[in-house]
């Protein structure tokens, strides 16, 4: 049996859905030199922050459950976002959609939720 996170449906307090959301802290930049050649620098994904210069290549985020790449802009699968009552939230990811869709219409229809 794998390591499983089963929540009580009754103290869910709220749901929040992320159909296509991008990235924002992951940029894509063009391979480019610095400091009359001195610094160069591959093409890829960098952090929008100051302190972290790492690159991240494509296939970094080849078979990732959080992310996809879409015209060198990444995106977070869709999900879901669950707020317990105890103040605890948890993630579920999806590879599409649909099948994030059919996970909400299957169990939380029951749920009292309204939209806000």
């Amino acid at each position: 049996m794998e390591n499983q996170t089963r929540l009580n449906v009754e103290q869910i307090c709220s749901t929040k859905t992320y159909l296509k959301t991008k990235h924002l802290r992951l940029r894509y930049r063009e391979a480019s030199t610095q400091f009359f050649g001195l610094i160069k620098k591959k093409a890829g994904f960098y952090s929008t922050s100051s302190y972290d210069d790492r690159c991240y290549t494509l296939e970094e985020f080849e078979g990732s459950t959080k992310y996809y790449v879409e015209d060198n802009v990444i995106y977070y699968k869709p999900h879901l976002e669950i707020s317990m009552s105890n103040g605890k939230y948890f993630e579920k990811y999806f590879e599409t959609q649909d099948d994030l869709k059919e996970f909400v219409d299957e169990n939380y229809n029951h749920l009292k939720l309204i939209d806000v």
